[in-house]
């Protein structure tokens, strides 16, 4: 891959597209298409459509050569007062013949740049343990580990190591 990766909010033509993408992805959190169809049709032309029972949640894209080849949800969590936003970064998936190419950190910082807009002050997320490369990833974000959960993923059985960060103007 040479050239540009745009990212921009999901739509509801690309829902089989981000699906294919997350069946194909062990790591990835398996959702039904159900919630699928729910993530992506809550979005409008001015992002994602409040509701007062759920966290507000949104999935951006990743396209290269007008192929949807990434994506990552996000949802904020909590705010308990203007400023005290929690979000976390629920799933994140790259083809795999687009990995290792900016893909997964060009979704990252747009998750980032989101959260802090909604108010976020820091960002969560897990990872399996074995997943290495995205471990460095999020590192390199400056996204530290928390602590892990001990056999929390299934076929194959794996940690789950808990990050988080603070969001700082350094990625704005």
């Amino acid at each position: 891959m040479s050239g540009e990766i745009s990212i921009r909010l999901a739509m509801v033509e690309d829902a089989a597209d981000v699906l294919e993408i997350e069946r194909a992805c062990a790591e990835a959190p398996h959702w039904s298409e159900g919630v699928w169809a729910q993530v992506i049709s809550r979005h409008t032309l001015y992002g994602v459509l409040p509701s007062l029972h759920e966290p507000q949640r949104i999935c951006f894209v990743a396209e290269y050569a007008e192929v949807v080849v990434g994506f990552v949800v996000i949802s904020i969590l909590s705010a308990h007062g203007l400023g005290n936003a929690v979000a976390e970064m629920e799933s994140l998936a790259v083809r795999e013949d687009a990995r290792r190419r900016g893909v997964g950190r060009s979704l990252c910082l747009q998750a980032v740049l989101w959260a802090r807009t909604m108010g976020a002050v820091s960002m969560q997320l897990e990872v399996r343990s074995a997943s290495v490369a995205a471990l460095d990833l999020y590192r390199s974000l400056g996204f530290a580990e928390q602590g892990r959960r001990k056999g929390y993923y299934t076929e194959p059985k794996d940690d789950a190591v808990l990050m988080d960060m603070l969001l700082t103007p350094k990625y704005a």
